[in-house]
């Protein structure tokens, strides 16, 4: 069973930063196909593309297209299906901007996301809020966000809130999605250990904040032993040590004080 994220700020970065991808509400008198596809009925799905219905036709909310719900749905088959008959499978949702590749590495679905990049999709995409594919493989999946790496994906990427590919492997590992190891990882393949936030609430916001509001120690030492910076000052001024004291983490705060922390 997945961890439940103990900290509001997780549910904020799930929600507000990555954006909830999993299926669309089934709307009223939505297209035949996308009704078809939610059911996973090939038969009927083949009929209609057979008498020339598009299968790019999208939903009003959403965006979604028929291939983005056989994402969402987890239909292997019925992808394979829609991606032959010319689905476009670079397709961004109106709402976060995500392809079916990024709804496929959200939800974890190793198959669909192996079908779509063989099938050409771009993993260079970003959603609205500047995320890329790989930065939601790496709160989600180690084989995936190799895979991505192997294939070209950009390391040092940026999403608009000033995090990238780190940021999210830590989010993976408090959420109890991905292990340490993929940090481990990461930071052998370049990624920054300090990626700051720039938003206005969590503004000076490395990683070793995340990790030590949620109690994480492993994480915290990690990150410590790969040169994080103990003494970063948040805009709020807080500091990876004064969160650990006025929450009375005494072991992370004796651990950042080993590392060099100064009090305030």
């Amino acid at each position: 069973m997945k961890k439940v994220p103990r900290n509001l700020w997780i549910i904020w970065f799930l929600a507000g930063i990555m954006g909830w991808t999993t299926q669309a509400t089934v709307l009223p008198q939505e297209p035949e196909l996308l009704s078809l596809v939610r059911a996973n009925d090939t038969l009927g799905v083949k009929k209609l593309i057979a008498e020339g219905t598009d299968v790019n036709v999208q939903d009003d909310m959403m965006g979604y297209t028929p291939l983005a719900l056989a994402i969402t749905g987890n239909h292997p088959g019925m992808a394979k299906l829609l991606i032959d008959a010319g689905a476009n499978i670079n397709h961004r949702d109106k709402i976060y901007g995500y392809s079916p590749l990024m709804l496929a590495l959200n939800s974890n679905y190793t198959e669909l996301t192996k079908i779509l990049i063989e099938a050409g999709a771009d993993i260079h995409v970003r959603g609205n809020n500047g995320a890329t594919a790989l930065m939601v493989a790496a709160m989600n999946s180690q084989e995936m966000t190799e895979l991505l790496l192997e294939k070209g994906a950009d390391i040092t990427a940026r999403s608009d809130n000033g995090t990238g590919v780190f940021t999210n492997c830590v989010v993976g590992i408090i959420s109890g999605r991905v292990t340490t190891g993929l940090a481990e990882f990461l930071l052998s393949r370049g990624a920054e250990v300090d990626e700051v936030n720039t938003t206005e609430y969590y503004g000076g916001y490395t990683p070793l904040f995340w990790a030590v509001e949620d109690n994480q120690e492993a994480l915290v030492k990690l990150l410590v032993r790969h040169g994080a910076n103990v003494n970063a000052r948040a805009a709020n001024g807080k500091t990876p040590l004064s969160i650990a004291s006025e929450a009375g983490l005494t072991a992370i705060a004796e651990i950042l004080k080993a590392a060099g922390a100064r009090e305030q």
